[in-house]
Parts: C-alpha cells; structure tokens; sequence
C-alpha cells in the first residue's frame, strides 16, 4: 500500500468516525436535551466538512502520482 492510498484511506476513515460522532451525539441531544452535547455535535460535524474539504484538495494536489 502507497503513501497516498493510505493517506486517503486514513482521512476517509476519519472523516466517517466524525459523520458516526455527529449523529451520535446529535441523537443524544435530542433525547436529554443537554447543551453540551449539542456543541460537541457541532464540533464533530465541522469537523466533517474540514475532512471531506481535506480529502478534495488531497486528491486534488496529488493526482499526479499515479501510484494509487
């Protein structure tokens, strides 16, 4: 396994494990309706969107290597 397939790997998984903690901590908040986990949702889903973003300039910058 290349560098960059692991790279991407990587970051795919992590960006699932943050989509999985979004909607986790989501439902959460629906049901005891605590403030806390409402922001931590926040967090994780910003940080989703910073993930899928990470993974598009990625791919973006090294799809020249073609040892994918």
């Amino acid at each position: 396994m290349s560098l960059k397939s692991f790279h991407l790997v990587f970051a795919c998984a992590t960006t699932g494990l943050f989509i999985f903690l979004s909607v986790f901590y989501g439902k959460i908040y629906l049901d005891s309706n605590e403030f806390s986990h409402l922001i931590i949702s926040g967090i994780c889903l910003l940080l989703t969107l910073s993930g899928i973003y990470y993974c598009k300039s990625f791919i973006e910058k090294y799809k020249s290597f073609s040892n994918l």
